[in-house]
């Protein structure tokens, strides 16, 4: 097993979809809710406005019907606008003109703004919230679920992922279920989760890399290259399709294939370490010590943190190479 393979997935910028942050998408949809909502309001209002007017000229039982009425009509409007988070007349609100806050869209933002700023006592405290309030708000945990896989706390990740998806089934909810179950070793349970996403979302390039990944971690090599020669067809441009297929080839022993898309990775991308490190390796398994020498040396280079530099140095020293 090639070791950059499950660092390709695990790339923060890339494994885990905080959905909706800043996107022109989710603010559109939240203005028109928000827009539609007050619509409804102002309809009720004067309604109900209409009705207090008949009601005056009423006497006896009726009256009182429809002052009843009148009241359950404004409940539920007020409850309405409530639950989607809009913002509720000033007048009728008493807030004197300021917006309203602390509504569970905007926690929700406040939350993601968390995840990304790496505040995560923050956002798991505003997430418990929300979840406490609301047990069936999927969003709230599939971003509690993020933020614990950001601190490395995969088993509450998996827990929070997996009550997302059966709240509400969504696309980015099984992909990020599936790194989840990946990142935790439960490769055939992350396997059913990316093929859940898959097929809400046939043609998702993530998914399909992620997909392919994974079945070549389980050994189904030739299942994994078939979803490869997807990803390379539809993304010709991305390096990692081509490492992948080349830990593929190293896995079935075909280290000149190996050798092949490892460069091509290379061609699309010349600082792309994964595929540098994985040449490197797959030079040392052909027996072409000073190559992969000389490849390990450019990894590092790509990578003077890397946090295996020393492991790295120790192999370049032992294929015979200055470190």
């Amino acid at each position: 097993m090639i070791n950059v393979l499950v660092r390709c997935m695990v790339e923060p910028t890339r494994t885990f979809r905080i959905v909706g942050f800043g996107s022109s998408e989710a603010k559109q949809s939240s203005r028109a809710r928000r827009v539609l909502l007050r619509s409804v309001f102002a309809i009720g209002r004067v309604a109900v406005q209409s009705c207090e007017e008949d009601v005056l000229r009423l006497e006896g039982p009726t009256r009182e019907e429809l002052q009843m009425a009148i009241r359950w009509a404004v409940v539920i409007v007020f409850s309405v606008c409530a639950i989607a988070g809009c913002e509720l007349d000033p007048k009728v609100s008493g807030q004197n003109g300021t917006k309203g806050t602390g509504n569970a869209s905007e926690q929700i933002v406040k939350a993601r703004e968390a995840i990304i700023g790496n505040r995560f006592k923050e956002a798991h405290d505003i997430l418990t919230a929300l979840i406490e309030k609301d047990g069936a708000n999927a969003q709230a945990y599939m971003l509690r679920g993020i933020a614990h896989m950001r601190e490395s706390r995969v088993y509450p990740a998996v827990k929070d992922l997996s009550a997302a998806v059966k709240i509400a089934p969504t696309v980015d909810g099984y992909y990020n279920l599936g790194n989840a179950l990946q990142q935790s070793g439960f490769y055939e349970r992350a396997s059913g989760a990316y093929r859940a996403a898959l097929e809400l979302q046939p043609n998702d390039p993530e998914i399909i890399l992620n997909l392919a990944a994974n079945l070549i971690h389980l050994n189904r090599v030739s299942e994994g290259m078939q979803l490869l020669e997807r990803a390379m067809k539809d993304r010709p441009n991305d390096p990692q399709p081509y490492t992948n297929m080349g830990i593929a080839y190293h896995q079935n022993e075909d280290y000149s294939a190996a050798e092949s898309s490892f460069q091509k990775a290379l061609e699309v991308d010349p600082n792309y370490y994964q595929a540098e490190f994985n040449l490197a390796k797959n030079y040392q398994k052909m027996g072409k010590d000073a190559l992969a020498a000389k490849h390990y040396k450019r990894y590092l280079d790509m990578r003077p943190n890397a946090p295996d530099r020393g492991k790295i140095e120790e192999r370049i020293n032992g294929l015979g190479g200055d470190s």
